[in-house]
């Protein structure tokens, strides 16, 4: 266990069920402004800071939804071949931009 060996199931409702067990928070909540009506909701905090501190991992899935080619016939080997194949691109893609976003102009 980690942290002070407490574990703390947390279930809320944002677009779909968000079951989560944080063992570096509590209960604390937080009031965010409702985009779709007036007023706030209250959401835990763990999820506000998860939302902030996403890393990577969480960015390069999102990146890769639109473009999933694994097919239950493929043999594993294959389907490790072609999700190697696609980071690449999402990682050739992000080199890119950022190479846009730098060119030096004379």
């Amino acid at each position: 266990m980690l942290g002070d060996g407490i574990i703390n199931a947390t279930k809320y409702i944002s677009t779909k069920i968000v079951n989560m067990l944080p063992t570096s928070h509590g209960h604390e909540e937080l009031a965010v402004p409702n985009r779709r009506r007036d007023g706030n909701i209250r959401r835990p905090k763990i999820s506000a800071e998860y939302n902030k501190n996403m890393g990577g991992v969480d960015k390069t899935d999102q990146l890769l939804q639109p473009y999933d080619g694994a097919k239950k016939s493929l043999k594993w080997t294959k389907k490790l071949f072609f999700h190697m194949l696609q980071m690449s691109f999402v990682v050739s893609r992000i080199g890119l931009s950022l190479a846009d976003a730098h060119r030096l102009t004379y």
